[in-house]
């Protein structure tokens, strides 16, 4: 508790005067390919966005930054229709972490996001058939 409260107190420092906060996010998908681009919080929003090096798929979603919990659930849709969660572990900072995407289909990326990463970091889920909506 006495850590998510120091987490509360540094989070409110940094934002107090509207300051935004971007660090890099990267979604590798089961084949391997991979969507860039950033999360960005603010003390009343945090958002994602990434898309692939083709342009033709985006995924993004939408959080809250103030949320102590370790691990937090952020909802995400795409531009090709599919809508899904993620899973985050993040680290105490908050500034970085990492988990997985489960989507409407079945398909099961891994995320990650912070300072210095790099898509080489971030390992593929194994492959799975994406499963068909009943």
């Amino acid at each position: 508790m006495r850590n998510m409260i120091i987490l509360g107190v540094a989070l409110a420092s940094l934002f107090g005067c509207g300051t935004v906060i971007t660090v890099p996010t990267i979604v590798k998908m089961p084949d391997g390919s991979v969507l860039r681009g950033t999360s960005s919080a603010t003390m009343t929003v945090g958002q994602f966005s990434v898309t692939n090096a083709e342009n033709t798929l985006t995924c993004s979603g939408t959080y809250n930054p103030m949320d102590a919990s370790h691990v937090i659930t952020v909802p995400l849709s795409c531009s090709d229709g599919r809508t899904g969660t993620a899973k985050i572990t993040r680290t105490l900072s908050g500034m970085a972490g990492s988990g997985t995407a489960t989507m409407s289909d079945g398909t099961i990326a891994n995320v990650a996001f912070g300072e210095g990463l790099t898509a080489d970091k971030v390992t593929a889920p194994p492959s799975a058939q994406p499963q068909m909506a009943r």
